[in-house]
């Protein structure tokens, strides 16, 4: 094994493995933490600001069926992804309305 250093965040990091490949080796603390939600698409922070503009959060919608068993999820996005997923389905729809 490397040297073993210890990273602002508390966790241990091994510089090289006995192959040659580096490792992360992280304490329980690390391993418990919660994590701060994120989008779904672009792993980017979710604020939790309420605003009344075009810079909104969203959530959505995912559906699959297996036999008779059917699914829903509802994962959160940033304002970005929301407005980029929002804006191709609507533009997909629209152009299948067109085709007939």
């Amino acid at each position: 094994m490397g040297e073993l250093r210890t990273r602002a965040d508390g966790t241990r990091v091994d510089s090289t493995t006995s192959e040659g490949e580096s490792a992360w080796v992280a304490s329980h603390e690390a391993l418990f933490a919660e994590e701060a939600p994120a989008c779904a698409v672009c792993d980017g922070p979710l604020t939790e600001e309420a605003d009344d503009g075009y810079d909104v959060a969203g959530r959505g919608l995912l559906m699959w069926a297996r036999g008779d068993e059917r699914r829903f999820e509802e994962p959160t996005l940033c304002p970005a992804c929301a407005a980029a997923i929002g804006v191709s389905a609507l533009r997909s729809w629209e152009i299948e309305e067109e085709e007939g």
